[in-house]
């Protein structure tokens, strides 16, 4: 399967919170579909309150390099892990 464009995650995002159409009439779109990935991610990840959903953390390394203390540490993991999954082998750019 092909790795989605940030437009496709938005808009699958977005059929998921179809049903909850009160918050689709004030708000544009793209803001309707991030909450959609936001609160996505803190239901299927099991979040506490206070921890951080991956797609609001900027630099996962920052966090990693504090160690296991810090509450963000596993979405900042799986946050590299699913950037690293989509980036180009360097193998690969050499062919």
């Amino acid at each position: 399967m092909a790795a989605l464009t940030d437009a496709e995650c938005l808009e699958l995002a977005l059929t998921a919170i179809i049903a909850n159409p009160a918050k689709l009439n004030d708000e544009p779109r793209q803001e309707v579909a991030k909450f959609a990935v936001h609160s996505s991610q803190i239901d299927n990840l099991h979040l506490a309150p206070w921890q951080k959903p991956p797609c609001l953390l900027d630099d996962p390394s920052e966090i990693i390099a504090r160690g296991k203390d810090d509450v963000n540490y596993e979405s900042a993991r799986l946050l590299r892990h699913m950037r690293n999954r989509h980036e180009p082998s360097t193998w690969a750019s050499r062919e």
